[in-house]
This record gives structure tokens, C-alpha cells and sequence, in this order.
């Protein structure tokens, strides 16, 4: 599944230890979700986009995007 995902675009499998993610999310204090702390925050220790439809994490988070 991650190989066709792969060919459509940009997408790569994440190499960011979990620890450093963690860390990342106690930091954003937009949210008290936990999950979109730690998605947010994987994309923050990856320096990479985040493909969402969260309005929420769109407004906060400069790197989410909804194409």
C-alpha cells in the first residue's frame, strides 16, 4: 500500500524517533487533542507537509495543506 501511495506523489515513510515527536507535541498549545498533537508534531520533527482536512490544524500549523 505504502509503494502506491509512493507513486502518486511525495511520500515518504517517516524516520523521526518517536521521543523527539512527543517532545515536538508538548510544545503545541493550539490544541488538547492528543492525536492531532502527535500528528501535527510528526510532521514538525520530519520538516514535512501535512495532508489534511482539520480546519483546526490548518490554521495553526503553516505546513498543513488541502488540495
Amino acid at each position: 500500500m505504502l509503494d502506491s501511495a509512493r507513486r502518486l506523489g511525495d511520500l515518504r515513510q517517516s524516520t523521526a524517533v518517536f521521543a523527539e515527536v512527543v517532545e515536538a507535541a508538548r510544545m503545541l498549545s493550539w490544541t488538547r487533542d492528543p492525536i492531532d498533537r502527535l500528528v501535527t508534531a510528526h510532521a514538525i520533527a520530519d520538516g514535512a507537509k501535512l495532508l489534511t482536512a482539520d480546519a483546526t490544524i490548518r490554521a495553526h500549523f503553516k505546513d498543513a495543506v488541502w488540495d
